[in-house]
């Protein structure tokens, strides 16, 4: 994020940026990702241009580093004005959004996702061989829980003859799944698809039976509801906001939360079959799959998402035509609802000298490309803790260079003094014949 934002950065796209806004009279912005560069640089020049804007947060960040620690401060200051609201895609992920950057819970908004429940149901013919086919589609990374579905398949297939495996999706970790595969000589019973295109979700879920999401944090499941909507039993981690996702009459039907360790996981999958297995026996399975995939398509409408979103523009809207366009003033004195720097009080002499000495520094840490000065001025709650953060940073920031120009120069002088001390190779050579 630091290495994004930049002057190069600043003076190249807000020109385009500030072009289309006006020349298109748009009034508002909406913004997605927290760590999306555009979206950082989006809504910083739409608070300078006084627009109302609406960001849309789909993530859930650790509160235990320094990168979550400065993202938090800088969107407390893009988004804490009375002109700017958040939407959250499940209510932890507005509640882990608020503690983190002061974003008061007034201008938090939980709207949940959705998807287009047409075309998703089952495609497999039931009791086929007695085979029982278990899926899993997503990202083969750390924060997907790659490292407890590698221990979970040699378990589940020792456990269970029948159970072949899908897996779906491509990352870091998927040289390990594939050799974990090759060590327990399971090449027959797993099935590797690689990277899949949205296109081809519907088709492979509506091949699997069980469905299993071993992440180890979600703000709001997307791969879980689309498996049920395909009518597949879905075990799944109970982590974040992926329990609202069933948060329905009947939603947690054919559902099984696990907890996030190799012992739930086997004895939640354990569960998964059963299940299956009853529901195949009784002749259920074709009626629930349909059940459940219309009581979907009834709850997460896209037509619902857009209502309620558009709910929140006119919120917004009105707070700007009933307040009047926020100056540059306001944007300061604003900076993260909860977490105010600055008094309210009238202006005094002094207020105005702050101002300027955060103008100042914030001008200063553009044109030096610093990330160092920036992180240092998010750092303080009150102006002496910035202060003193913003003259420590400027002092590392001065060292380091000053560390950097000093070495440069050690390396020239080196390279001089070792051509001076270099012997001359004698000039005085026999031509050679022929030439």
């Amino acid at each position: 994020m630091g290495a994004g934002t930049s002057l190069v950065n600043f003076s190249t796209s807000y020109p385009p940026f500030h072009h289309l806004l006006f020349r298109r009279s748009i009034n508002l912005v909406h913004t997605h990702a927290s760590t999306s560069v555009l979206s950082l640089e989006s809504s910083l020049y739409t608070r300078f241009l006084s627009l109302p804007l609406v960001h849309t947060e789909h993530s859930l960040f650790p509160t235990h580093d320094i990168a979550t620690l400065n993202l938090s401060a800088a969107q407390g200051y893009l988004l804490g004005g009375r002109m700017q609201r958040v939407v959250g895609v499940s209510a932890v992920a507005a509640a882990g959004y608020g503690r983190r950057t002061g974003v008061g819970r007034g201008r938090i908004k939980v709207v949940k996702n959705a998807i287009d429940a047409e075309g998703f149901g089952r495609r497999r013919e039931e009791g086929g061989e007695g085979r029982i086919r278990v899926g899993t589609l997503g990202r083969l990374t750390y924060r997907k829980g790659t490292d407890l579905l590698v221990r979970v398949i040699p378990e589940i297939c020792e456990q269970y003859p029948e159970v072949e495996w899908v897996v779906g999706g491509d990352g870091k970790k998927g040289t390990l799944v594939r050799e974990t595969v090759e060590l327990h000589n399971l090449e027959s019973r797993v099935t590797f698809l690689g990277r899949v295109d949205q296109c081809d979700v519907k088709s492979i879920l509506g091949e699997v039976d069980v469905f299993l999401n071993t992440s180890l944090t979600e703000s709001f499941c997307l791969s879980v509801l689309e498996a049920k909507a395909s009518g597949c039993v879905v075990v799944t981690t109970d982590v974040g906001g992926v329990r609202e996702v069933f948060d329905y009459d009947n939603g947690c039907e054919g559902v099984v939360f696990v907890d996030v360790d190799v012992g739930g996981v086997l004895e939640g999958l354990g569960r998964g079959i059963e299940i299956h297995r009853g529901l195949v026996e009784g002749g259920e399975r074709g009626g629930k799959a349909r059940r459940w995939r219309e009581e979907i398509g009834r709850v997460y409408d896209w037509g619902k998402v857009a209502t309620e979103v558009e709910e929140v523009y006119r919120e917004v809207m009105e707070e700007r035509e009933r307040g009047g366009k926020e100056s540059l003033w306001d944007v300061i004195d604003e900076w993260g609802e909860g977490k105010t720097r600055w008094r309210k009080e009238e202006p005094s002499a002094s207020h105005f000298e702050e101002r300027n000495l955060l103008l100042v520094v914030l001008l200063l840490a553009t044109l030096t490309d610093n990330p160092l000065l920036v992180a240092s001025l998010l750092a303080g709650r009150t102006f002496l803790e910035t202060a003193v953060a913003v003259a420590v940073g400027a002092f590392v920031y001065t060292v380091m260079q000053g560390w950097a120009w000093w070495s440069g120069e050690l390396w020239e002088w080196r390279k001089a003094e070792h051509k001076k001390s270099r012997p001359r190779r004698s000039s005085s050579r026999k031509p050679i014949k022929g030439r």
